[in-house]
């Protein structure tokens, strides 16, 4: 016999930031991250009639060599990575895990 679905389905949200940008900027033509992570997870949840828990967002640092529309990766890309996402994600309780390509 299966269990008893739960009266409040609760849901921890897992964004891939790296998939998530490259996705935007093919959609929408954005340069940078243009996107609210925890607006995101709540909008996800909230379809589903689910409880959100957690917001985890995933970011790749990316080499050096590694090119942005043409500009270094370290130009735009990891400042953002390094400076904007910490500073407007962690305060609304989103979880940051940083990796670099070169762990990958």
């Amino acid at each position: 016999m299966s269990p008893a679905e739960p009266a409040v389905k609760r849901a921890i949200v897992f964004i891939d930031g790296q998939n998530l940008f490259h996705a935007t900027r093919e959609v929408f033509g954005y340069m940078y991250p243009n996107y609210d992570v925890q607006a995101l997870a709540r909008r996800l949840c909230a379809a589903q009639g689910w409880q959100l828990e957690q917001t985890r967002f995933e970011r790749v640092i990316e080499l050096a060599t590694d090119s942005l529309a043409g500009l270094p990766a370290d130009s735009v890309y990891r400042h953002f990575g390094a400076i904007t996402l910490p500073s407007v994600y962690a305060p609304s309780g989103v979880v940051i895990r940083t990796t670099s390509a070169e762990e990958m």
